[in-house]
């Protein structure tokens, strides 16, 4: 084989070389486009479930602040009320 043939042998071997790690590199940049694209699908998806949950956090925060109130208001009802009853046990 002379100089010229194994030089052009040697050049062929490493295009296809070449050509091999190029759609090799190609082939995990688009994998990795696909896992980049689902990752932000699933942030997206998390994000929505974040914000329904401080919804519900707000609304059950406000319930609370309702019912402590309704219960602050019992409180004042059944002082009031046994002062009332303070002079009729006293009569009886």
């Amino acid at each position: 084989m002379d100089l010229l043939s194994k030089a052009e042998q040697n050049y062929n071997t490493a295009k296809g070389n070449y050509n091999k790690a190029k759609a090799g590199y190609q082939s995990t940049i688009v994998k990795q486009q696909q896992m980049i694209s689902h990752l932000e699908q699933q942030l997206t998806q998390k994000d929505s479930e974040i914000l329904t949950l401080q919804t519900a956090l707000i609304e059950l925060t406000e319930q609370v602040e309702s019912w402590s109130m309704m219960l602050g208001n019992l409180q004042d009802n059944a002082t009031w009320l046994n002062s009332q009853l303070k002079p009729l046990e006293t009569r009886l």
